[in-house]
């Protein structure tokens, strides 16, 4: 009897998870992640003359998806919440935005400088033909404007547009 009214709990619960499609914060940033990656590969293809859905999924580049993805989530919790842009969940939120943002140009600034040194060594070890390593993994402060841009932009947007439908 306990067995299945375990099994009832999480089959319960396990339903809800599906709920999260409701969720207008969770959509909203999702989506904005997304719509920053079309862009940034639409950019990319401009710049490069040629188009390729792999410059989608790309490190870097602008706008930067993370920083679309991390805002549009604080803009919608800011909307949502009932205390709005003075909540204490807006407020952490902000926070991890904000290590995310400095994480973006900081931390993976540094790792880019270190995988110019490892590339160096490959390339003085002739090893240059069997390992590849990426060229650039950090955002510049432009890209990371230009994210929390697209997010302002696409969350006005979507909000206008999908208000009514959650």
């Amino acid at each position: 009897m306990i067995f299945l009214d375990n099994m009832s709990f999480y089959f319960e619960k396990m339903s809800g998870v599906l709920g999260i499609i409701q969720n207008k914060v969770f959509v909203m940033a999702i989506s904005a992640q997304f719509f920053s990656m079309v862009t940034k590969g639409i950019i990319k293809s401009v710049k490069n003359g040629k188009f390729s859905l792999k410059k989608m999924a790309d490190y870097g580049g602008m706008p930067s998806s993370h920083t679309a993805f991390i805002v549009a989530a604080l803009i919608g919790v800011g909307l949502e919440d009932s205390s709005g842009f003075a909540s204490p969940l807006f407020g952490f939120g902000s926070v991890i935005a904000f290590i995310i943002l400095v994480d973006a140009v900081k931390f993976r600034g540094n790792v880019d400088k270190i995988n110019g040194n490892v590339t160096s060594i490959i390339i003085s070890s002739r090893l240059d033909d069997k390992i590849q390593n990426p060229k650039f993994i950090a955002h510049k402060i432009d890209e990371v404007i230009g994210g929390i841009i697209f997010a302002v932009i696409y969350s006005f947007v979507f909000y206008v547009l999908f208000n009514n439908f959650f």
